[in-house]
């Protein structure tokens, strides 16, 4: 396993060090902002959100399970797995008058996650 994951994670940390050390206390104008932090630390504010994400998701897991987690490109914390799509088709076939919103509501506990109705709506689309 390359060193990647772990140096994003580090850049992350970085980032929130930045922000807590230099942050609220100073006076408005010379206040950092997660732009300048991350700017300091040399990645974009796009990247640190995405990474952030992922350590946020995974906080109960061992550190090298994270550092994977951000050494995979394809890794998109918003995305539904094969498993959970299934279970949101086998959940509408047997409520066929429910509508998206109601089934993306029932099924959040059980998926582990916020469910939008348009994903809900996208699956069923594909399905169809």
């Amino acid at each position: 396993m390359s060193d990647e994951g772990k140096n994003r994670y580090n850049a992350v940390q970085g980032v929130e060090h930045r922000l807590r050390s230099q942050g609220k206390w100073r006076k408005k104008g010379d206040r950092i902002t997660q732009e300048k932090a991350c700017r300091e630390i040399g990645i974009t504010t796009r990247q640190y959100r995405k990474w952030k994400a992922i350590i946020s998701l995974m906080e109960s897991c061992s550190l090298e399970t994270i550092y994977s987690a951000l050494e995979d490109k394809r890794y998109a914390p918003n995305k539904i797995t094969p498993a959970q799509e299934m279970r949101i088709r086998e959940y509408a076939r047997a409520y066929p008058e429910k509508s998206f919103r109601e089934i993306a509501i029932d099924l959040e506990g059980e998926v582990g996650k916020r469910l939008h109705h348009s994903t809900v709506s996208r699956v069923m689309k594909n399905d169809s």
